[in-house]
């Protein structure tokens, strides 16, 4: 599956639940997910976090629609 791994530090949001991906929060995207697939939201240290709908033209670069793997 796609996923998006994000910068040292970032997933404080989304360990408090919050659904959102701001697109600064992202250090790699790995594979070439469409608008609307699903991704897979990785910390920095490679710990799952969320599933989310990827939406590469929007500042909120993916928005989170599972907490469960």
């Amino acid at each position: 599956m796609k996923q998006i791994r994000l910068k040292q530090g970032r997933e404080k949001s989304l360990l408090r639940r919050h659904p959102w991906v701001f697109s600064g929060a992202i250090a790699t995207v790995e594979g070439s997910p469409e608008p609307g697939e699903t991704v897979i939201v990785r910390s920095a240290a490679g710990e799952f976090l969320a599933q989310a709908a990827f939406s590469p033209q929007s500042q909120i670069r993916a928005r989170v629609w599972s907490w469960n793997e």
